[in-house]
């Protein structure tokens, strides 16, 4: 929620009365770097801060079909913050941004990048990514279920991961004893259970493009342990 919106001169300040609780804001000056900053107010009567603005960066980069074709009408989102949409050549430009790490999505519904992209700018450098490949989104539903035991009866809340060279995933069961993991890019994943209270397991699983898979786990608990420091 916006709380206000307000401007003052470059090198000066300005007081805004807030309630206690913490807060994202946006600085902006013309030529200069969009700035996020998180501000964190408890009792304390009044709280200073202050912001350093870079030369503004852009980022620029084209998506293609795995044909090659340009993908236009295609929204993308940088650090969930701003978007844009592809032209008829599948072209896409941000502009105005700050000078750190970036998270670049893409939020078309079916679709997604063929791998994950965190570009690092530099004050007033325009990066050119190139063409991108985009794929359509594959996804696997995982179940779970336990090992004989005598300490667990159900597998809900036991936790998961799913990752490869560039993506990675975590979640826990639902009551149901379920995962669903979407919007993946074809490729060979290593899935775990990672959950301290369990052995871990691991295994493997090919996606193709579009693919939805099902994929079940036996989950071994841990005998319950107690530690005592001497």
């Amino acid at each position: 929620m916006v709380i206000r919106d307000w401007s003052s001169d470059v090198c000066s300040s300005d007081l805004v009365r807030l309630p206690k609780g913490t807060y994202q804001y946006l600085t902006s000056a013309t030529g200069m770097g969009i700035s996020r900053n998180y501000l964190y107010l408890e009792e304390q009567p009044k709280e200073e801060t202050r912001v350093w603005l870079n030369r503004a960066a852009a980022l620029t980069g084209r998506l293609l079909d795995p044909e090659g074709k340009p993908l236009g009408g295609f929204r993308m989102t940088i650090d969930r913050l701003f978007s844009t949409v592809t032209d008829a050549e599948g072209r896409f430009r941000f502009e105005s941004l700050d000078v750190h790490g970036h998270d670049l999505i893409l939020e078309q519904p079916g679709w997604v990048l063929e791998k994950s992209w965190y570009p690092q700018l530099a004050a007033g450098e325009t990066k050119t990514l190139g063409n991108m490949v985009v794929r359509r989104a594959a996804g696997v539903v995982i179940s779970g279920k336990l090992a004989a035991n005598r300490y667990l009866s159900s597998p809900a809340g036991i936790a998961l991961s799913l990752n490869n060279n560039s993506i990675w995933r975590s979640g826990t069961l639902n009551q149901e004893g379920n995962l669903l993991i979407s919007m993946l890019p074809p490729g060979t994943y290593n899935v775990a259970i990672t959950d301290e209270r369990m052995e871990r397991i691991e295994q493997q699983i090919t996606l193709q493009e579009g693919e939805q898979q099902q994929l079940q786990l036996v989950a071994t608990p841990r005998p319950p342990s107690l530690e005592i420091e001497m």
